[in-house]
């Protein structure tokens, strides 16, 4: 943001933007003028309306124009500016917030798929046949230095199998075939190994995931979760698939955040593709750690609708979508935390 004959220009990667100013407007003095750059975290190499610690930042750099206090939504600052130049600092600060905000609506959507440094792949099944079902993950060390990461094996019921700990330089990508290991895996009564895994470092990862099913000629693939985030959510919704066509289903996963010993419960509510509530469901304290359901667990006789589901204590649900030998898709559920109380 810096200051000329025309205005305040505001840029913000590609797009300028200009306010004007009244004809009466003069310019701060360089030691009035709010350094933002070189100490409020940047937004686009601006500043982040959402981050406190950034708005104390600007509210008490902006402060240098002393005066009556004047109000934005989430700021406080003050102007020794006449009424017109008053004006024009309101402009220039809500023209920021506003745009800084349009940025966070649309990059909020892709937050969870920025590196972290812990993750879990919320499912794996592996059986022990080379022509079986079985799950790989990826690993990627996106930082610019070297480090450790433990990867942790755990069965359905949250107990931890196995352990192993990789290292990955800068750019480094480590790939696991989880039949590679199954030795050190506890199969279930079929000898098929179920469970999931977590992933934690010292360093900025991303994580992926993809489960192949030879025998039904599909494989399926998503983004590991964030242990972080991901995985405490408490109000998702998903779409369902199942019948007629679609002679795979749906399956789904849940994964209940926290340790083991919690009663877990869940309430579900299925609606119809018009949006008419089928089915109320509440379940408490028959749940593993993580489990996975078929859409005829569920009782539904419709083909096409969605889900929201309740978690008291958080935790994530992934959907896999499949017509034998035709096509699989996977799919996160989709947290509506943000705008459900």
């Amino acid at each position: 943001m810096t200051a000329s004959s025309a205005g305040w220009v505001i840029s913000i990667s590609a797009p300028v933007l200009v306010v004007p100013l009244p004809p009466s407007w003069v310019a701060p003095r360089e030691g009035d003028l709010p350094r933002m750059e070189a100490t409020v975290p940047p937004l686009l190499g601006i500043f982040d309306p959402q981050d406190p610690a950034s708005r104390a930042v600007v509210s008490a750099r902006l402060g240098r124009f002393t005066g009556a206090s004047r109000s934005l939504p989430g700021w406080t600052f003050a102007s020794r500016c006449g009424s017109e130049e008053e004006r024009a600092m309101k402009q220039i600060l809500a023209l920021v917030l506003v745009v800084g905000g349009l940025i966070t609506m649309v990059g909020g959507a892709g937050a969870m798929e920025e590196p972290h440094s812990a993750f879990t792949v919320p499912w794996f099944e592996v059986a022990p046949a080379p022509s079986g079902t079985t799950t790989l993950f990826a690993v990627t060390n996106v930082g610019e230095h070297g480090s450790t990461v433990d990867i942790g094996y755990y069965d359905v019921y949250g107990e931890e199998m196995w352990t192993e700990t990789v290292r990955l330089d800068s750019n480094d990508t480590f790939t696991r075939n989880i039949r590679d290991v199954i030795g050190h895996l506890t199969p279930e009564s079929d000898g098929v190994a179920r469970g999931y895994v977590q992933l934690q470092g010292g360093l900025w990862m991303t994580v992926d995931y993809f489960q192949i099913d030879p025998g039904n000629a599909y494989a399926t693939g998503d983004r590991a979760l964030a242990t972080d985030s991901e995985v405490k959510c408490h109000n998702l919704q998903v779409r369902f698939l199942d019948g007629g066509a679609f002679s795979g289903g749906t399956e789904l996963v849940f994964f209940f955040d926290g340790d083991t010993t919690f009663e877990r419960s869940s309430r579900i509510w299925f609606y119809t593709e018009y949006g008419t509530l089928r089915i109320d469901r509440s379940s408490t304290g028959n749940f593993k750690k993580v489990e996975k359901f078929t859409m005829s667990d569920f009782d539904t006789w419709w083909h096409f609708g969605m889900m929201r589901i309740r978690f008291p204590h958080g935790g994530a649900v992934v959907a896999r979508m499949s017509a034998s030998g035709q096509y699989s898709l996977g799919l996160k559920a989709v947290c509506l935390d943000d705008i459900m109380e």
